[in-house]
């Protein structure tokens, strides 16, 4: 499989941003959070509706340029750790084309390959000054199908907001009206919670990505649930009161306590505070 890129280009919001937008700054609670890319992927079959590839792609386009005018946070850059310059230079936005089909990609998918499929090849990497905000790589299959990768700023936008925005330029691309049809969202939080440069740096941002954002290929791991199972967890919920869990509600409670486990586990297993582990020393500090 090769994904061979056709296209590097910005798209800017449709409609610019005022003056008092221009700068962007980060809240209280979200300088603890790394200064990092956190990425989503989309697969998508081929439409045979008489559609063609080339209108697809136009109207992708058409329509985040209407979406950044909402999001206009993601139509600038990084200025440092805690705030962005909305300077509407846009979206950065790639376009590709795949040699094989969704399908067989989907049959067996090489998950070494996603990379690929990603911006600048990024999963999870920090932040640098002066990086664009947002993203995208659209990828064109040999059947047309498509798969579009997007990556922003965690300490922007949590899972919560990137899938608001996800779904905010999906419904701009279906036609579902212009960019003041939709309610734009909030982006005061640091007037509520304004940052404070006094809390220890090793607890914001800078300090959590040294720790969490590594240099070099990420390690990515596949997991299928098959139906039956995800039936049975289904089910577990449902007895504990859940009304109509979905299965990705299902599936991610279920890592979530894997999670949890692991790390209790890892927990009990750790030395207490102020044991001393010298085997030739059994004095405990009190």
């Amino acid at each position: 499989m090769e994904v061979e890129i056709v296209s590097r280009e910005c798209i800017k919001p449709s409609s610019p941003t005022p003056h008092h937008l221009r700068t962007h700054k980060i809240s209280l609670l979200d300088q603890y959070v790394p200064h990092a890319y956190a990425s989503l992927l989309f697969f998508y079959r081929a439409n045979h509706q008489g559609i063609s590839i080339s209108k697809r792609l136009q109207v992708l386009k058409q329509s985040l340029s209407k979406t950044l005018t909402l999001y206009y946070p993601l139509a600038g850059k990084a200025k440092d750790n805690l705030s962005i310059d909305c300077n509407d230079e846009g979206a950065y936005y790639v376009e590709t084309r795949v040699t094989c089909h969704l399908r067989d990609y989907l049959k067996q998918p090489d998950i070494s390959a996603i990379p690929k499929f990603m911006p600048e090849g990024i999963l999870f990497d920090e932040v640098a000054p002066g990086a664009h905000t947002c993203m995208v790589q659209v990828n064109v299959f040999a059947c047309g199908g498509i798969a579009i990768g997007v990556v922003t700023p965690h300490n922007l936008f949590d899972g919560t907001v990137l899938s608001v925005f996800a779904k905010t330029w999906a419904r701009m691309a279906a036609g579902g009206g212009g960019a003041y049809a939709y309610k734009s969202p909030d982006f005061h939080a640091s007037d509520i919670f304004p940052q404070n440069k006094a809390f220890p740096q090793y607890l914001t941002s800078p300090g959590l990505a040294s720790l969490l954002v590594r240099k070099g290929k990420p390690v990515v791991r596949r997991f299928v649930f098959d139906g039956q199972i995800i039936s049975q967890l289904k089910t577990q919920a449902t007895s504990y009161g859940v009304q109509n869990p979905t299965r990705t509600e299902v599936v991610s409670a279920f890592l979530y306590n894997c999670v949890m486990s692991a790390l209790w586990k890892i927990k009990s297993s750790a030395p207490k505070s102020g044991q001393n582990n010298n085997n030739n020393n059994n004095h405990h500090l009190t």
